[in-house]
């Protein structure tokens, strides 16, 4: 079960200039700083956290037109496809921390990939809640445009609940930050409703004073957000 816990003793200098650096090979400079002001200097955002159950018995995959797999260190060239959103350098970095990388191929080539680890992400907030024994944490997923809306999703979804159950894994656990309206759709699961919980994590950050808060029980007020946000955007008022 996911919980705040208290900030851990600083590390030392040495220690910190080295993981930055990394993090600026893997993720690139500009995600690097934008992280880094985020979580040291200043900052408002507000992230729902989402529990979704592993089906113990997964239904079959809607589509046999793709091939679903576990992708390897030798798929990630063709892995290209999808930057500049994700370079290759970061899913080769998530095969070497021991993540799943769920991935569809159509005729060969990789149409769709779901990632999921076993630790958080770097840096504050997130990475200062854990994860409970049986949980695999959200970290990417995407499918090409051009392959949206022809069940791919699903077919790899499928997938990936069969081999995540056959291994003994109950959740997924993942976050949406609130100004995304389209992810924490997906996220919620739509009209199926397939969380079984969510939270809602404030961060609070001013020149190194930080808080962070975390509501337990955000379900009510994610469903008061979800159908009155496109409202609001759409200029419509009670």
């Amino acid at each position: 079960m996911l919980r705040g816990t208290a900030g851990a003793a600083g590390a030392p200098l040495l220690a910190r200039a080295q993981k930055l650096l990394h993090l600026v090979r893997v993720r690139g400079a500009r995600r690097t700083v934008r992280a880094v002001v985020e979580g040291y200097l200043f900052a408002f955002r507000r992230w729902y956290i989402f529990y979704r159950p592993i089906p113990p018995h997964p239904p079959p995959p809607p589509s046999s037109e793709f091939e679903c797999r576990l992708a390897t260190a030798a798929d990630i060239e063709s892995f290209a496809v999808f930057e500049p959103n994700r370079h290759r350098r970061e899913f080769r970095e998530w095969l070497a921390g021991g993540a799943f990388l769920f991935a569809a191929f159509a005729n060969g080539r990789p149409v769709a990939f779901q990632c999921f680890g076993h630790s958080l992400p770097t840096g504050p907030p997130l990475s200062r809640l854990t994860l409970a024994p049986g949980q695999v944490w959200a970290v990417d997923v995407q499918t090409l445009p051009e392959f949206q809306r022809h069940h791919v999703a699903a077919t790899l979804r499928a997938y990936r609940d069969c081999v995540l159950a056959e291994r003994g894994y109950r959740e997924y656990v993942s976050s949406v930050q609130d100004d995304n309206l389209p992810a924490l759709i997906y996220a919620y699961g739509g009209r199926q409703r397939l969380v079984a919980r969510v939270e809602l994590l404030r961060w609070v950050c001013v020149l190194g004073f930080r808080r962070m808060r975390l509501e337990t029980d955000a379900r009510a007020r994610l469903e008061r957000y979800l159908t009155e946000g496109p409202r609001r955007r759409l200029g419509f008022r009670r």
